[in-house]
């Protein structure tokens, strides 16, 4: 999915840049909401994406 959609990706990476930011930022969120930050982001983008790949899946899956 990766080479398919790249945008995906790059917006998970500036995600990532924007939470290490704030962490930098302000030093109370490293212990707080880095981890959970990082992981909404990158699963929001996740699903959004798989949810649109969803339908190609089934069109080339053989029927049973």
């Amino acid at each position: 999915m990766t080479v398919t959609k790249p945008l995906t990706t790059v917006l998970m990476v500036v995600w990532l840049v924007i939470v290490g930011i704030l962490t930098v930022e302000f030093t109370v969120m490293i212990a707080l909401l880095l981890v959970v930050m990082m992981a909404i982001g990158i699963n929001w983008l996740s699903i959004v994406r798989i949810e649109k790949a969803e339908p190609l899946l089934k069109k080339t899956s053989p029927s049973s």
